[in-house]
């Protein structure tokens, strides 16, 4: 509400009772009910709209969603005292019937400690987090539409669902993301789902000249393109601590929306990709995409995070194979350090290209931890010299010992955009292994082996960069090293520019 209008009918309201006060024994009756209705009446339009609040399980993380004067539906995030998400707007642009302003409220209702569902095994993960959810419901011109909000301790989810059977047309904005302040962004610029795309690293506010440098490379986009339109995963350091992760998880064609960026107020929107065409015509009732925001205060733990997985599972996509396209990324050394903390899960994939052999803008080293750092990995082996010598087919060994199917992984230690070092356990034995990868900085990391079963002794494999590696002169110089470990034990790894270390941690059965 306008707060030069709340003044005014404060101060008329004081005025009132005043009044009411010093002439209350010469009213009558019926001037008495009538003022007390005046004041009434002038005490409601003076309170401003309290927003409707929830928290997730852990309340560490604050949600706030009001309706203004004009009916236009915005959200708050707050995570541990610290405001992540200024007031944003929310609303379907619905061609005829835009649902994101003049909007009627109701009702609000909050369900706690509900548990993620797997629809493929018709079960309740019993042992996941729980999440809080809160359904707004909304009218305009006869129109409902829920307002969908979940709260995890990893983070938010926001999605609609319009009533009704007739078809309509999505044109424009559907959430807005207004950040406080210039955050630092790890962006990607919006390409087909199955071009090899780089990862850039900028301020909002510089992400406009940067998008223009990037698109200038390739000649097919032609002109400058008046909008900018970012992929997502799309993640932000606030640079106070706190590390937001943006997904969309599709329930229909995931070609159809991206990330808008406005860099004059250090806004993003949840938009159609390309303005001025039909953007998606639906039938009622739908659901839409879930805008999921993970939200840490360590980089370990947004790499962790199950939230958009558990999302990805509830929805039922559809079979179709353009429905689940893999994106892929430039393979170097620095998109490799931040794919892992955009998190995978199911419908859109994000892969780098494993080539060892060529142009790889990393070690050798990093490129065989990349088999353990990533899930599933695309991987290509061919050898373009025609030969492999003996030392790079000794590392060879190494991806031949992977195995088929993982039952446990644990993020070691990690910084977006620096370095990530991740332990996976095979499904079909008790052995371990390790990858480990750096930016193009050069790195010493302390390791502790705390993820390791108790009581029993493994012998480990070490792959490492040598002293003198790099990725640009020396990608291929590496050691090996056998060494017996136990859980607790601590080792230092180094990696070159660009580099990296694998380890293989066998059991040993009988010690």
């Amino acid at each position: 509400m306008n707060v030069k209008y709340v003044i005014l009918c404060q101060f008329v309201c004081g005025g009132v009772w005043v009044y009411f006060l010093l002439c209350k024994n010469s009213l009558t009756y019926p001037m008495r009910f009538i003022l007390i209705f005046i004041l009434s009446v002038l005490l409601y339009c003076s309170c401003d709209r309290k927003p409707i609040q929830f928290a997730s399980p852990d309340q560490n993380i604050q949600i706030a969603f009001s309706l203004d004067e004009k009916g236009v539906p915005t959200y708050q995030i707050i995570y541990k005292g610290d405001t992540l998400i200024n007031p944003s707007r929310l609303g379907v642009k619905v061609q005829d019937n835009p649902m994101d302003s003049a909007l009627q409220l109701i009702s609000s209702e909050v369900v706690y400690n509900k548990k993620p569902f797997n629809f493929a095994l018709n079960e309740f993960y019993q042992e996941e987090d729980p999440y809080n959810e809160m359904v707004v419901k909304v009218k305009k011109n006869g129109q409902e539409m829920d307002i969908i909000f979940r709260a995890y301790n990893e983070g938010v989810a926001i999605r609609y669902w319009l009533r009704g059977y007739e078809n309509i047309v999505i044109s424009g904005d559907m959430v807005e993301v207004r950040f406080r302040e210039n955050v630092k962004s790890f962006w990607a610029p919006e390409h087909t789902p199955h071009e090899k795309n780089s990862y850039y690293r900028s301020p909002l506010s510089t992400i406009q000249a940067a998008y223009r440098d990037a698109r200038k490379e390739e000649y097919k986009y032609g002109a400058y393109p008046d909008s900018i339109y970012l992929a997502l995963p799309f993640l932000v350091d606030n640079g106070h601590g706190k590390y937001l992760n943006f997904q969309q998880v599709y329930n229909y064609d995931a070609n159809a929306f991206a990330f808008r960026l406005n860099p004059v107020d250090y806004t993003v929107y949840s938009s159609v990709m390309k303005e001025g065409c039909a953007k998606q015509v639906l039938t009622l009732p739908y659901y839409s995409q879930w805008i999921a925001i993970g939200i840490s205060d360590s980089s370990e733990k947004l790499l962790e995070s199950k939230m958009v997985y558990h999302l990805g599972i509830e929805e039922e996509v559809p079979d179709e194979p353009e429905k689940h396209p893999i994106r892929l990324f430039e393979n170097n050394c620095y998109n490799n350090v931040i794919l892992p903390f955009s998190r995978h899960y199911e419908g859109i994939k994000e892969y780098p290209l494993i080539n060892i052999e060529h142009g790889a803008h990393s070690t050798l080293m990093h490129q065989l931890a990349l088999h353990v750092v990533f899930n599933r990995p695309i991987s290509v082996y061919n050898d373009y010299k025609g030969t492999v010598d003996d030392q790079k087919m000794a590392a060879y060994n190494f991806v031949r010992e992977l195995p088929s199917e993982w039952s446990e992984m644990n993020v070691v230690a990690g910084e977006l955009g620096k370095y990530v070092v991740v332990a996976r356990k095979d499904a079909h034995s008790d052995n371990w292994f390790v990858g480990g990868i750096t930016d193009g900085s050069a790195r010493e990391l302390n390791i502790s082996f705390d993820f390791l079963d108790k009581e029993k002794l493994y012998k480990g494999f070490f792959y490492e960069d040598t002293e003198d590696a790099d990725w640009l002169e020396r990608p291929n110089n590496y050691k090996m090293e056998e060494v017996f470990v136990r859980k607790g034990n601590t080792f230092s790894f180094s990696m070159g520019y660009g580099g990296g270390f694998a380890l293989i941690l066998k059991e040993v059965k009988n010690p």
